[in-house]
């Protein structure tokens, strides 16, 4: 009897958490949040990040490329690497099985996770890539730039250089890619860090340099070897970081983005680094530090109410308004990360929203 009872009391307890507590909430972002603390403390990735297991989060990244799913084909491949020769960077392309008479779009995403969690081949993001393929009937180019805490600053932004170095000299070489896809119609997009990554990406080929780190750890910024003359059309940045101090980051025990997952999330990127106070102003850090917003591609931003990194969005919004910059936004009355859960009517919507705005911008018809 007194299992019995305790049992029920803990299922009730658990039934007014998931539907009852925060109702305006999805009770399947509850039960993420619930399993993913769980999860990721195993994993060690917390603020303590004490035993923190690489491996351990393997089984989050397996999501095979598939042939034909829903007339979607996936793809991996290998993109060689310029600051760091004889090494790789893993990717997957993902492309409409029908032939068209017209060349497509290609979409370079990168996806969220504090630049140390995360793939594009993950179940979620592989799910939500090949359904942006249908939706927008382009080409994706998801990128596993290098990770921290074994890749910190600046990693993945100079994987970024490396993507479009890449790309640059497929182009210029008349690569098969390009049979299909029209140069002149290039997105970034990516979600949370990977935001970021898509606004490093811009900077980047407006600058054409890539930062690096110094041995006395101060950021300094190297040429390209050679000029890449692609351009990016188009970015799309879903709940992005990008400045060190707004309101919303007050929020701290919230779902899917908590302070322990954002305290692990710092120390991990920037290590002993991010002690200093002139690495804060960096554009590669918070991307609306930089020293100016002009000549940047059409933008849209989607944030959500109940995000640390909504009053991101936010700013970004008035900063490039204010600059000239054309801004589409978008805020859904839900967490960070529901863009990934195709469950969710908001990331239903998102999709659609993303496809939209790329239409009226002519990217896709």
């Amino acid at each position: 009897m007194k299992t019995v009872l305790v049992s029920f009391l803990l299922a009730s307890c658990l039934a007014w958490y998931l539907f009852v507590y925060d109702a305006h909430i999805d009770w399947r972002i509850k039960l993420m949040d619930m399993s993913g603390r769980v999860f990721f403390y195993k994993c060690g990735a917390n603020a303590k990040m004490v035993h923190f297991s690489r491996e351990c989060l393997r089984p989050m990244e397996t999501q095979a490329p598939v042939k034909n799913h829903n007339g979607v084909i996936s793809s991996d491949l290998e993109i060689p690497s310029i600051t760091h020769p004889n090494t790789t960077i893993p990717a997957r392309l993902f492309k409409p099985l029908t032939q068209s008479t017209k060349k497509r779009a290609l979409l370079v995403h990168y996806h969220g996770g504090g630049y140390s969690l995360g793939s594009g081949k993950s179940v979620f993001h592989d799910a939500v890539l090949r359904w942006i393929v249908d939706a927008t009937d382009s080409y994706v180019l998801s990128v596993d730039y290098r990770l921290a805490p074994e890749h910190g600053f600046p990693a993945c932004i100079q994987d970024s250089y490396n993507t479009f170095a890449y790309l640059n000299d497929l182009y210029n070489n008349k690569d098969s890619l390009f049979d299909n896809v029209d140069v002149e119609k290039i997105v970034t997009i990516g979600d949370s860090a990977g935001a970021t990554l898509a606004f490093s990406s811009s900077y980047i080929l407006r600058d054409q340099s890539y930062p690096v780190l110094s041995s006395e750890n101060t950021i300094q910024y190297t040429p390209f070897p050679k000029p890449i003359t692609i351009k990016i059309a188009h970015q799309v940045l879903v709940y992005p970081n990008a400045h060190e101090n707004t309101p919303s980051k007050s929020m701290k025990n919230v779902y899917l983005l908590n302070a322990d997952m954002r305290e692990f999330f710092t120390k991990a990127y920037l290590g002993a680094v991010q002690q200093d106070e002139e690495f804060f102003k960096s554009q590669y850090i918070f991307p609306l530090r930089s020293h100016t917003f002009k000549d940047l591609p059409t933008t849209t931003v989607v944030t959500a109410t109940f995000d640390p990194l909504r009053d991101d969005g936010h700013l970004i919004v008035k900063k490039y308004r204010e600059a000239g910059v054309k801004v589409n936004h978008k805020e859904y009355r839900t967490v960070h990360g529901f863009f990934f859960f195709p469950f969710l009517k908001e990331a239903i919507d998102g999709v659609e929203y993303i496809s939209q705005v790329l239409r009226e911008d002519k990217i896709i018809e």
